[in-house]
């Protein structure tokens, strides 16, 4: 999943890179509200990305969706494993009118 240049961030930073808990704004109005490490996406956060009409929440590793996580998008919730940022193995897909 591309993500456009960061443009703002609050939280925790080590040696100029975010480390631990933390938000970030993109420039295309996306927020990222979670967890990092060495400047990447790591652990729990949630990204909302309206401009992709999406809300992830859940696990990330490596800057990438990877774990247990949910995403909503105008259409669909998917509850699911994600390695790598795209959906692996088995999960529940809901139609559904959720907000991203």
């Amino acid at each position: 999943m591309y993500v456009p240049d960061k443009i703002g961030n609050g939280g925790q930073m080590k040696e100029g890179v975010r480390q631990g808990g933390g938000t970030c704004t993109y420039k295309d109005g996306s927020v990222y509200v979670g967890q990092w490490h060495m400047g990447v996406r790591q652990g729990e956060g949630t990204l909302k990305a309206p401009s992709q009409g999406m809300q992830y929440t859940g696990s990330w590793n490596n800057d990438m969706m990877h774990g247990k996580g949910t995403m909503f998008t105008g259409d669909e919730v998917i509850e699911a494993r994600w390695v790598d940022g795209k959906l692996n193995g088995r999960g529940t897909i809901q139609k559904g009118e959720e907000e991203p």
